[in-house]
């Protein structure tokens, strides 16, 4: 839970809730006897929490329901949440306005790396994600050199030949190829192996659902920890946290992890030594969140794609890169599963994206 959540009990109880959109529907679920989260999606006072999330009194926002369910298949706990589909009105108010001057630093706020020979007006460009997003209009920007040698410390691996993931991610029936889902994941698996073997372990594999990673753990663990190396999938019998210390303590691990695997994970030397992106980190497009901001996007004329999920996807591309050099000791792999980062147009935002001086090399 995000901090300033509240957990209520709520008896004989039927809660509505309604997702606006062109998917607007109506839910009722039954919570007797299930313990009800309350999510502060946004600041209102403790008293009328239930309230602004079941009667919707918050404007800009989108509201939703999750079931968590638990081992059995059966939801136990049912989540009422709520969140402003777009920060930039409340930073551009409360932070960007005020008498003081503010830095944002990031390793991600660029979506490509900028040359010294481009104009800047033009190298502000790769900003202009992050700053219509955040309500920064106006900001300068700067851009600097890594203190890395990625050139000489990271190679690049594409797989032209992998065959292009489904639009469901793994969520049933065939790619726009003709692949089924049981043969996608046996492809990903099989070259997952192949590259994790060439490192002698010391991998993560980044993944964008935890269905995918279940898969690969089936296919994966047995043949790999036959030969020593340590298998550790997120979302199964183990906290995030202990995953995490269990790989760092062996040199030959191998963990599959989600989104949380993508950014804010410093391991160091050479315990990690290959990054392995099973596909471009697209947000699923029917999460409510996302439905509504892309909503907001095409209501105003614009291009959803292009401009939410194109450069978010790359964002999330450039964290995942960044896990695997962390110091200039390190040396490693980062391998990408997913050829539509060369056989598609927008593949060309993601190549840009790659630490200056890296040539991929491609399998074809």
């Amino acid at each position: 839970l995000r901090e300033g959540a509240v957990e209520r009990r709520v008896g004989d109880l039927h809660v509505g809730a309604r997702l606006d959109g062109p998917s607007a529907q109506r839910a009722s679920i039954p919570l007797d006897g299930l313990p009800v989260v309350v999510v502060q999606g946004v600041a209102v006072d403790e008293v009328g929490h239930a309230e602004a999330l079941v009667e919707q009194t918050l404007d800009g926002c989108v509201y939703w329901i999750e079931a968590t369910p638990d081992r059995a298949g059966r939801s136990r706990r049912v989540t009422l949440a709520c969140s402003p589909v777009e920060v930039a009105p409340l930073l551009r108010e409360n932070l960007f306005a005020k008498e003081h001057s503010t830095i944002l630093t990031s390793a991600t706020l660029a979506t490509r790396t900028t040359s010294d020979e481009e104009a800047p007006e033009h190298a502000e460009t790769a900003f202009a994600h992050v700053i219509d997003r955040l309500g920064a209009e106006g900001s300068a920007t700067l851009q600097l050199g890594s203190p890395f040698d990625f050139e000489r410390q990271m190679e690049v691996h594409i797989d032209r030949t992998m065959p292009a993931p489904g639009a469901g991610g793994g969520g049933g029936g065939a790619n726009r190829r003709g692949v089924s889902d049981a043969e996608y994941t046996e492809a990903l698996a099989a070259r997952i192996e192949r590259h994790v073997r060439a490192t002698d372990g010391g991998a993560f594999v980044l993944c964008t659902s935890f269905r995918t990673i279940n898969a690969l753990a089936s296919r994966l663990t047995p043949g790999l920890e036959g030969e020593g190396m340590a298998v550790l999938a997120q979302g199964r019998e183990l906290p995030r946290a202990e995953i995490l210390r269990r790989f760092r303590d062996s040199e030959r691990g191998v963990l599959l992890g989600a989104a949380s695997f993508w950014q804010g994970v410093d391991v160091r030397g050479r315990t990690l030594r290959n990054v392995i992106i099973t596909r471009l980190p697209f947000e699923p497009p029917d999460r409510p969140l996302v439905e509504a901001r892309l909503d907001r996007i095409r209501d105003r004329g614009g291009d959803p794609f292009r401009e939410d999920s194109l450069p978010r996807a790359v964002i999330r591309f450039k964290q995942g890169i960044g896990r695997l050099i962390r110091s200039s000791s390190d040396h490693g792999r980062v391998v990408i599963l997913d050829p539509r980062v060369v056989t598609t147009g927008y593949g060309r935002a993601f190549l840009a994206a790659l630490p200056a001086g890296v040539t991929p090399q491609i399998e074809s």
